[in-house]
């Protein structure tokens, strides 16, 4: 049976891909030779395969992304990624998060040093089961006052064919590195994110 996601207003058909080398800016490039961020191959589509772009900042230390909901699945989450912004060098930790209970689901350090600008990059993680139902998650990376820069929430996400089921819910964060239970935010209606983030999947 085919499983659909929706983001706010974008509904998403899910397609099983796998991209020896994947590099996605403003949309998405096979065999381009950009690696992952550990080198390795990657597999999946990516959740995340548009932005608008909002303002850079750097001014806040905890972790930041989005927060979405798991209508129907199960899919499996095969990398993490974090945008590089020009000037980024680097390492942050992004994470699947879910709600309730408050759990790491997977992480995955991205370093971002001396990699292409104006582009996803990927870690991969061992393949990760979000389970069918109604989950809520947040997808967020860890960031530095004064440090690295990344986008505000006004910058806003559309969304590739995918067969993860889930709702944008808006810019999520949390106060603390590595995230803790109690310090989660929401900031911003669907279909907004700080950073961005992404992560790559197959149903």
């Amino acid at each position: 049976m085919r499983k659909f996601i929706t983001l706010t207003a974008f509904a998403i058909l899910l397609a099983s891909l796998t991209y020896p080398q994947v590099k996605v800016g403003t949309g998405v490039k096979i065999g381009t030779g950009i690696k992952a961020g550990t080198g390795s191959a990657l597999s999946g589509a990516p959740f995340v395969t548009a932005q608008s772009l909002g303002t850079l900042r750097n001014n806040f230390t905890g972790c930041v992304g989005f927060g979405f909901t798991a209508q129907s699945g199960p899919v499996t989450v095969t990398a993490l990624g974090r945008w590089v912004v020009a000037g980024n060098s680097g390492s942050h930790t992004v994470y699947l998060i879910r709600d309730s209970p408050f759990t790491i689901v997977a992480s995955a350090v991205v370093n971002t040093s001396g990699a292409p600008t104006g582009a996803y990059l990927y870690t991969a993680i061992t393949p990760t089961v979000l389970p069918a139902g109604g989950e809520s998650y947040a997808l967020i990376s860890d960031e530095t006052n004064a440090g690295d820069q990344w986008y505000d929430n006004d910058t806003t996400i559309t969304t590739f064919s995918t067969t993860v089921a889930s709702t944008v819910n808006g810019g999520s964060g949390n106060t603390t590195v590595p995230p803790t239970t109690g310090n989660a935010f929401t900031n911003g209606a669907s279909p907004v994110t700080y950073g961005p983030v992404n992560l790559l999947f197959t149903p």
